[in-house]
């Protein structure tokens, strides 16, 4: 079913054209001011205010521009970037405007990539350098790594007691189960003799 006819006061139409005017789409001031978008265009065309009717502006010359304010643009800074096109990008989106949506998506994700890039970059030029010998280790792994040598050195040791009563004997020894798993992950742990 169509919507029902609209009559809008003019103070209405007046504030949509200055909207436009000033910069709005034509999408925006509908929406804004509840006006049928066929309508505004009618009007628009009628009384002369659509941007195709306004005199030509004369060109924009950015130098002339920061000299006059003093100032260029405040920059901003990834984040930030990322936090205003993501809150543009879920505006666009309620409004139904996909195309708009995805420009700022994908502007959003410009500046995540910017910002992943920076910090892999710190990180690179943070890593210390290959030649540079290595910091020295802390005294408990220094222990851990004393009481590892301890036992590795009394495990040899035992497999060379296993090893010595076979080659003096001619017979080898009879080892139960148990036994023969021990000395089997003994000698995995400790290599060959």
């Amino acid at each position: 079913m169509s919507e029902p006819y609209r009559i809008r006061s003019a103070e209405t139409w007046d504030a949509a054209r200055l909207a436009y005017l000033d910069g709005c789409s034509a999408d925006e001031v509908c929406g804004r001011f509840d006006l049928g978008l066929s309508a505004f265009r009618k009007r628009a065309k009628a009384e002369g205010w659509r941007r195709a009717d306004q005199a030509e502006a004369e060109p924009f010359d950015d130098a002339d521009a920061a000299a006059d304010n003093g100032d260029d643009l405040p920059d901003m800074d990834d984040q930030a970037l990322a936090d205003l096109a993501r809150r543009r990008m879920g505006v666009a989106a309620r409004r139904g405007a996909v195309t708009e949506a995805l420009r700022w998506a994908r502007l959003r994700d410009f500046a995540l990539r910017q910002m992943r890039d920076q910090q892999r970059l710190s990180a690179r030029l943070a890593a210390p350098d290959p030649d540079d010998p290595p910091p020295p280790l802390p005294q408990p792994v220094e222990k851990q790594r004393e009481n590892a040598v301890a036992i590795l050195a009394r495990a040899r040791a035992d497999l060379q007691k296993v090893h010595k009563v076979h080659s003096n004997s001619g017979e080898a020894p009879r080892l139960n189960r148990t036994e023969r798993r021990r000395l089997k992950r003994m000698k995995k742990q400790t290599g060959p003799p």
